[in-house]
């Protein structure tokens, strides 16, 4: 019984005491290795030139128009080119919007993204 209000009045002790300071590291946490920590810079410092070569990579077909470009023609975001095909219910082609020049499903979006046939 004696040990249960010792633990009881170190407790209450403890709550009464000021917070510790931010940045203090309490007895029992862990810190984080600088291995770890050099790790993770080296890779995003890394990871971030891969992203934007191969974005830069990019074969463009000149056989084919994608809906970026059409977007681009008519002067609006492409997100918006894409709602105005779904609301017309036009499916993508071969699974993105994409279309071989001069074919009908083109002359068909460009009307629908407001361009001239």
């Amino acid at each position: 019984m004696n040990d249960l209000k010792d633990s009881i009045a170190l407790v209450k002790e403890a709550l009464a005491s000021a917070p510790p300071e931010p940045g203090t590291i309490r007895k029992g946490a862990r810190k984080v290795p600088k291995k770890v920590e050099k790790v993770t810079k080296k890779v995003t410092k890394v990871a971030k030139p891969e992203k934007a070569a191969k974005k830069s990579e990019k074969e463009v077909d000149e056989n084919v128009v994608t809906l970026a470009q059409l977007a681009a023609e008519a002067e609006i975001a492409p997100q918006s080119a894409r709602v105005k095909l779904r609301e017309a219910n036009v499916s993508r082609p071969e699974g993105r919007w994409q279309w071989p020049v001069g074919s009908k499903a083109l002359k068909e979006a460009r009307k629908i993204v407001g361009l001239e046939g």
